[in-house]
């Protein structure tokens, strides 16, 4: 099949549908990248954030650091965060998300472990915000579940 078209060129007048900032975009995604394909790697350096409305959830801190422990990921920090008014976008707030992500970089952190169910929006919007990959308990979970079956086929064809 041949095309005998010739290519239509642009009026200067039509704007551009990036406004002129592909280059930035593709940086920006890039970076994004990176958070995924760390994520999926083994041993991650993790701070651990444990969510709740009550004063005393040091029960459902040692849990969550227990569970991240048992995937084989090190854990760098940890702390608690009373939750008053859940942020619909990032569940945290921006301000509060940046100041945790600040003490988990300080630590070496390159995964941010929230004791929670994120939205992949809400996940999205706090990797954004923050500059480190983020999990939820959820992810924590399954991971250990995975690595539990793949630990039991092992031993099952051997």
């Amino acid at each position: 099949m041949k095309f005998y078209s010739k290519p239509i060129f642009e009026h200067a007048e039509v704007p551009v549908a990036d406004k002129g900032r592909l280059e930035e975009l593709v940086l920006k995604w890039k970076k994004r990248e990176g958070f995924t394909e760390k994520h999926h790697s083994e041993n991650n350096k993790c701070y651990v954030v444990s969510l709740g409305t009550s004063d005393d959830f040091t029960g459902q801190l040692a849990e969550i650091m227990s569970l991240v422990q048992t995937q084989g990921d090190h854990i760098v920090g940890h702390e608690t965060v009373k939750l008053l008014n859940p942020n619909p976008r990032t569940l945290i707030g921006k301000g509060k998300a940046k100041e945790i992500a600040t003490r988990a970089l300080n630590r070496g952190a390159d995964l941010l472990v929230l004791d929670t169910e994120l939205s992949p929006s809400q996940m999205r919007n706090l990797e954004d915000v923050t500059g480190i990959a983020v999990c939820d308990r959820e992810a924590v979970i399954f991971k250990c579940f995975y690595e539990a079956c793949q630990n039991t086929k092992g031993k099952n064809t051997g």
